[in-house]
């Protein structure tokens, strides 16, 4: 399915998941340690913030919901590249 168009909201066969599911585990073995959190944890404590370290051009933009997305994270570690549009 990865790069492949036609596959975004559309739900895969029996076996498109099967195979799917396989390819997961191989490529992350690890999967029972991932810990289940809400979307919004996750995007707050995501890779992507080393990513702003690693870089000048990175910049968060939040629509006014930096609590609720957790995208403060971003802005109290990096407040020079962190866009609140609450007025834009």
């Amino acid at each position: 399915m990865e790069n492949q168009v036609g596959w975004h909201g559309k739900a895969p066969n029996q076996e498109q998941y099967e195979q799917a599911m396989k390819e997961l585990e191989e490529r992350w073995h690890n999967m029972a340690d991932v810990q289940k959190i809400a979307t919004r944890e996750a995007y707050g404590k995501s890779p992507g913030r080393a990513l702003v370290k690693s870089t000048t051009i990175f910049l968060v933009f939040d629509a006014d919901l930096a609590e609720a997305t957790r995208s403060g994270k971003y802005g109290e570690e990096y407040p020079e590249r962190f866009v609140d549009c609450v007025n834009c």
